[in-house]
């Protein structure tokens, strides 16, 4: 017997057999850490997909509330504005006016409303606008026409609108060019400024 032959073919099985035990709990672990890794991608696309939708149904709820907002506030401003200018001049036709009064309070309700359940999804700075103008209007409904309220109602009805337009542009991903910032007009009507 040749024992430094027989050491270096000990050696080299030996080799060979760890080698190969190594490169099995290698795959084995791999397999396994796999499987795991592949279940949990799937679990976190299910997420991700959950997310997404859920992101897109409040993306839609509040374009919905920013577009009822802008629609609806100039034909209030309008009604709010007549009834209070209507007064103003004669205060006596009161019992005339009951009709228009309650038709506005009616719709002023009714938004108020809308935006008190939908109010968490507009930002904060609009959300200051739309109470102050709210508070104004609630004003103007109890104390009757006072002078000089109605140029400040037209102002805020004007803020108000073009920071719905301001957030509904942003929403959308798109912003007007300078040349084409809308300015305040009376009853918040927008004008464009003239391009030199």
């Amino acid at each position: 017997m040749n024992w430094p032959t027989d050491i270096v073919q000990f050696l080299g099985i030996t080799t060979v057999i760890t080698a190969g035990a190594a490169w099995l709990a290698r795959e084995l672990v791999k397999a396994g850490l796999g499987r795991d890794l592949e279940r949990h991608k799937a679990y976190l696309q299910a997420i991700n997909q959950e997310r997404q939708i859920l992101f897109a149904s409040l993306h839609k709820e509040r374009a919905e509330l920013l577009r009822e907002l802008y629609r609806t506030l100039p034909t209030l401003a309008h009604k709010v504005l007549r009834i209070g200018q209507q007064l103003s001049r004669h205060p006596d036709t009161m019992s005339d006016s009951g009709l228009a009064v309650e038709t506005a309070a009616t719709e002023f309700g009714r938004l108020r409303e809308l935006y008190g359940m939908n109010r968490i999804l507009l930002p904060e700075s609009l959300c200051r606008k739309i109470d102050d103008l709210f508070n104004l209007i609630s004003v103007a409904f109890e104390a009757g026409a006072q002078p000089g309220k109605a140029v400040q109602l037209s102002r805020q009805f004007a803020a108000v609108q073009v920071a719905l337009e301001k957030e509904f542009r942003s929403m959308l991903g798109v912003e007007s060019e300078p040349s084409e910032r809308p300015t305040r007009g009376l009853f918040g009507a927008l004008r464009r400024r003239p391009t030199a």
